[in-house]
């Protein structure tokens, strides 16, 4: 039993530690450079600030009341720019 749990425990953190890697390269970075520890620890000091981040704008909400942020959706954004020219 414990070699088949190590052996899914390897297998897992070989998976994780792909995703990590992944991810690192997703943002631009050489994942050489960024052990998984030091992915790990930057994702977690993210979701945190961005935890902190949600509960102070809950909390401005709440202070503002309700319509706070307007009653009707803002307007679309304008279409993009055309590269044809116009017949003359």
């Amino acid at each position: 039993i414990a070699e088949t749990r190590v052996a899914t425990v390897l297998s897992r953190y070989y998976v994780v530690g792909k995703d990590a890697d992944a991810l690192v390269y997703y943002f631009g970075e050489d994942p050489y450079l960024y052990p998984f520890e030091k992915v790990a620890a930057t994702l977690l000091k993210f979701v945190n600030l961005f935890k902190k981040a949600h509960e102070e704008n809950v909390k401005q909400a709440f202070y503002r009341g309700p319509g706070a942020f307007g009653s009707s959706p803002p307007p679309p954004p304008p279409p993009p720019p055309s590269n044809r020219t116009k017949p003359t």
